[in-house]
């Protein structure tokens, strides 16, 4: 039994290592651009040699396709983000890695970093020349837009978002709830990134409020349909540009309804068209429809659906949802941070009931 215990100890502490290097090869992609590359490949590989050598069960016919289906998106057209599909597949089955002392390992590596990179971008200037001004439509004025040492306001915005969301997945406490907001609310008047703000803000509203009626760890039809809503959300992503175009609805969302009808106009492949990768969407399931294309589309929305939980608590479903909201504005899908988040939402209770 002794020999049993101290087995399973240094197993947990390899898995909690091992997550903890990918989240740091995460972090740096998020200020290495140049070398985006080399991190992406690391991480790729250092999750897919851990998956295989410590697969459980026997290889299911899903494996072989999901590993069939990336081979046919690498050969229709190379790019890193490709494979990324292959990646969300792992981390949503490997849940080995989503044990509670893992994922605070994780947060307190990501909420360090955050700090050091932010405190480098003031005492040395660290990154200062990726701050841009731009044209505020809301407010017609320009703005500052700093990216506090990332590589511009919306990733350093979505980093601290991610890590948010994290922190309140696994605290219930009032007093955190309100540094969490305190420190986005910091962020957001130097970065002027308004979607991740405001989710944040209307997360921790309904948070308080499931507190205050014991609604917090409930399961609710909230939890059966939070995985729905990315479909509802992917039509009217779809349906919003083609009719509400340069409307009064489309001031609301900054232009983006007018720019969704544009990159519609592209039309959809089978493999997505690779001159649009290098264009800000700001709408994640039109850039994943329109550059990745329909198959990698059917794909992502089947693991979507394929793995959710029965028993997603009231907390969980609101987390979900919102990421799946905010991705309507900002380009999220693809980010390993969002997997992650999406990975322990689905997985927790199952590691939780392990242990």
């Amino acid at each position: 039994m002794g020999h049993i215990t101290v087995k399973t100890k240094t197993k947990n502490k390899g898995r909690t290592a091992l997550l903890s290097l990918l989240i740091v090869f995460t972090c740096l992609l998020e200020i290495f651009p140049n070398q985006y590359l080399l991190f992406n490949l690391l991480t790729s590989g250092i999750l897919c040699v851990y998956w295989f050598l410590n697969k459980t069960n026997r290889i299911q016919i899903m494996d072989v396709v999901l590993v069939l289906f990336v081979i046919l998106q690498m050969a229709g057209t190379f790019t890193v983000d490709r494979i990324s599909i292959f990646v969300f597949f792992l981390f949503l089955e490997t849940k080995e890695l989503y044990s509670k002392k893992s994922i605070k390992v994780v947060t307190f590596i990501m909420g360090l970093f955050f700090a050091v990179v932010v405190m480098a971008y003031y005492l040395f200037g660290y990154n200062q020349s990726y701050d841009l001004t731009s044209w505020d439509r809301v407010n017609m004025c320009f703005i500052l837009q700093k990216g506090l040492g990332f590589v511009n306001a919306n990733r350093c915005m979505l980093y601290l978002f991610c890590t948010s969301l994290l922190i309140l997945l696994l605290s219930k406490n009032l007093i955190v709830y309100a540094l969490v907001l305190g420190v986005n609310y910091f962020v957001y008047v130097e970065t002027q990134s308004r979607t991740f703000f405001y989710a944040i803000s209307v997360i921790l509203v309904l948070l308080v409020l499931f507190k205050i009626f014991k609604f917090e760890d409930k399961v609710t039809f909230l939890g059966k349909i939070a995985p729905i809503t990315f479909f509802i959300i992917f039509a009217l992503a779809i349906i919003l540009p083609l009719y509400f175009a340069n409307t009064n609805l489309d001031d609301i969302f900054t232009g983006r309804l007018a720019h969704g009808k544009a990159f519609l106009s592209y039309g959809m492949t089978l493999f997505g068209n690779s001159k649009l990768e290098a264009v800000s969407f700001d709408n994640a399931y039109l850039h994943m429809l329109l550059t990745k294309g329909i198959l990698y589309t059917l794909m992502y929305s089947f693991l979507i659906i394929r793995k959710r939980s029965r028993h997603l608590t009231n907390k969980d479903a609101v987390v979900l949802i919102s990421l799946f909201s905010v991705a309507f504005m900002e380009v999220i899908f693809l980010k390993y941070m969002v997997m992650i988040v999406v990975g322990y939402i689905y997985n927790k209770e199952n590691v939780e009931n392990a242990h």
